[in-house]
């Protein structure tokens, strides 16, 4: 039931946690997960780019689906690093902000 005592945006919910209970070992856990699934996306990218990139292509084609590939190389490197970089300032930061509210993600 819809509690109106209180304004819907700041009344906490079920699926929320506090931030300094969800940091910590599962922030660390989520952060080698990410980079475990970017390395595995960069290795199927890489894989499909050199299958449609065979000797029946094109040479122009071949040289677009190379130049492709390393756009999304990039991209994914700067993925990773932005991940890192979270996941360095956010434990370099002893005077940061535990009380904020995030949602789960189950």
């Amino acid at each position: 039931m819809l509690r109106t005592d209180e304004p819907v945006a700041t009344r906490p919910s079920d699926s929320t946690l506090e931030l300094g209970e969800f940091l910590g070992d599962h922030g660390d856990c989520l952060v080698q997960e990410i980079q475990t699934l970017l390395a595995e996306l960069e290795g199927k990218v890489t894989r499909y780019t050199w299958l449609k990139s065979s000797q029946e292509t094109p040479k122009e084609q071949r040289a677009e689906n190379m130049r492709s590939l390393a756009f999304m190389q990039t991209a994914l490197e700067d993925i990773t690093a932005t991940v890192v970089g979270i996941s360095v300032s956010s434990q370099s930061d002893p005077g940061m902000e535990t009380t904020g509210r995030i949602s789960s993600c189950g």
